[in-house]
């Protein structure tokens, strides 16, 4: 089992959610080190140096089989790669936890940021 960290279109209540149908919520978070950006209608994030931002989101615990349907739905190693990250957890689990998240591969010129780092539409 291992921990992923997720902050747009696979959170409750979010379009791609249904492909976590296997996965346990343990919990809200987040990560620091990461500026956010609309690109089309979900969100990518980038780790950056320059004006880092807090990205917020929610942690699950998943199995092997519902991973390799969340590196299909992020296209791992093309528009996104994973990657562990220390979440500091806001509710649910207590403290600092390791988990897997999604980070954008492709350029973000000329995309939005989403300084709050909350992605909060569903659709």
């Amino acid at each position: 089992m291992q921990r992923v960290f997720v902050y747009g279109t696979l959170k409750r209540g979010f379009r791609l959610h249904h492909n976590m149908r296997e996965a346990r919520f343990l919990g809200t978070g987040f990560v620091d080190g990461f500026a956010m950006y609309r690109v089309e209608w979900y969100p990518a994030i980038i780790e950056t140096q320059d004006q880092p931002g807090r990205i917020f989101g929610e942690v699950f615990e998943v199995n092997d089989d519902t991973l390799a349907i969340l590196d299909e739905v992020e296209d791992r190693g093309i528009l996104y790669e994973r990657f562990t990250r220390q979440v500091q957890m806001l509710s649910g689990l207590e403290g600092t936890v390791e988990a897997l998240l999604y980070v954008y591969l492709d350029s973000i010129e000329g995309q939005e940021r989403i300084h709050t780092g909350r992605f909060d539409s569903p659709d």
